[in-house]
């Protein structure tokens, strides 16, 4: 039950328990796959894609189980209403050789399938910024390229936000200068990291600064990002 805008992240894989002793073959992955991730692919979500061009094999537990897993396919999603999400049933199909003599051996056709999933994406909190700002769990990261400097040297001022939720609702800062210090902004970047299971956005503010007066300079008298924190809600 993510909140709108917020990401959830949808696997699809094979898995083979160590203990199976059936020799099995792919059946035309090359076609079922893409099939399959069109049946499942969630409507009215951005998607961020985690790019996968071939299965991914794993050696994973499960409830004290090991097994084999063969991961196709693995995206990020941000719903863009509240509207229930629904991932059908999928039918996978997988050969199973018999066994026997010879070259021609027999095979008979798998079928397995997965049990359907909803998801019910929630309003969120009342707010006037409500749908226009990112929705995650975000933190801030600031570097200065000297501390130490004199009235009118400039410096560079670089902010990364960096989080979960979906990088695309940031706005490209626009500070204005005033007596005390003047602002330039140099570039904005924006880009989307897979790093384990979640699918972590970067957005990269850059500024030239000039201080026009000497004494302290608080940034945070000048800029402020403002997303909705899954956490407090």
């Amino acid at each position: 039950n993510p909140y709108v805008g917020q990401g959830f992240t949808i696997k699809m894989s094979f898995y083979v328990p160590e203990s199976n002793a059936s020799e099995m073959i792919f059946d035309r992955n090359d076609l079922q796959i893409p099939e399959l991730i069109q049946q499942l692919r969630p409507r009215n979500c951005w998607e961020e894609n985690f790019g996968l061009q071939a299965e991914r094999v794993l050696k994973v537990q499960f409830r004290g189980k090991k097994y084999t897993e063969y991961r196709f396919f693995q995206a990020s999603y941000f719903s863009l209403d509240n509207h229930v999400i629904r991932i059908p049933s999928l039918t996978f199909r997988v050969k199973q050789v018999l066994p026997g003599k010879g070259l021609e051996r027999q095979m008979k056709n798998n079928y397995f399938k997965s049990a359907p999933l909803v998801i019910i994406p929630k309003s969120l909190p009342m707010h006037p910024l409500a749908g226009k700002v990112p929705v995650g769990d975000y933190h801030l990261e600031e570097a200065v390229s000297n501390k130490a400097i004199k009235t009118g040297q400039p410096i560079t001022y670089q902010a990364s936000v960096v989080g979960d939720g979906n990088s695309i609702l940031w706005d490209s800062k626009e500070v204005e200068s005033d007596y005390f210090v003047d602002f330039s902004p140099i570039s904005t970047e924006r880009s989307v990291v897979p790093i384990r299971d979640q699918m972590i956005g970067y957005n990269t503010d850059v500024f030239k600064i000039v201080p026009e007066q000497p004494g302290q300079i608080s940034m945070g008298k000048y800029f402020k990002w403002i997303f909705i924190n899954t956490k407090k809600e």
